[in-house]
């Protein structure tokens, strides 16, 4: 039996149906696009052979929000099903309420604290950067709210998955 969800990237909406087809292998259907994968759990992340060719991705999840590094490259994304998607839309877009961590997706360093206890951010506004791999990555708030917490300083080493910013 298929599953059908809605893919938040950026400002773009996304429908991604998954349907399995056997114990590892999943048909899916993005934007009329059919792909076979064959996704298997992996230590830090998934193994997916797409078309013949081996794919590493790691992977962090946090509520519908997910953080995905493939090939040296970032995304990120909220996905929602279909229903919590539409759900979504009569509040007005408002899916992101409540208290909300925001976690580490690799391990690295923190370079700069971009926010202060008790400030209000708004959606897509910059919390942290973080050195990893090399690179400097703007960790940015997934919607509006109150920095409760944070639970890092500059300089400091993260792991994969910590807890760097608690908005509400």
């Amino acid at each position: 039996m298929s599953r059908v969800f809605i893919a938040k990237l950026d400002d773009r909406e996304v429908g991604v149906e998954v349907e399995p087809e056997g114990s590892s292998l999943y048909r899916i259907r993005i934007d009329g696009s059919e792909q076979f994968v064959d996704a298997r759990v992996v230590a830090g992340g998934l193994s997916l052979l797409i078309e013949g060719k081996n794919h590493e991705v790691s992977l962090t999840r946090s509520a519908d929000d997910f953080d995905v590094l493939l090939e040296n490259r970032r995304f990120r994304f909220r996905l929602l099903t279909e229903d919590r998607a539409r759900r979504a839309a009569a509040r007005g877009g408002r899916e992101t309420s409540g208290r909300r961590e925001v976690k580490a997706s690799m391990p690295g360093k923190v370079i700069d604290v971009l926010v202060n206890v008790g400030e209000r951010v708004e959606p897509k506004q910059g919390l942290l950067v973080i050195e990893a791999m090399k690179m400097e990555n703007e960790i940015k708030s997934s919607g509006a709210g109150e920095v409760k917490e944070i639970h890092v300083e500059r300089g400091q080493a993260v792991e994969s998955g910590e807890v760097l910013v608690v908005l509400e």
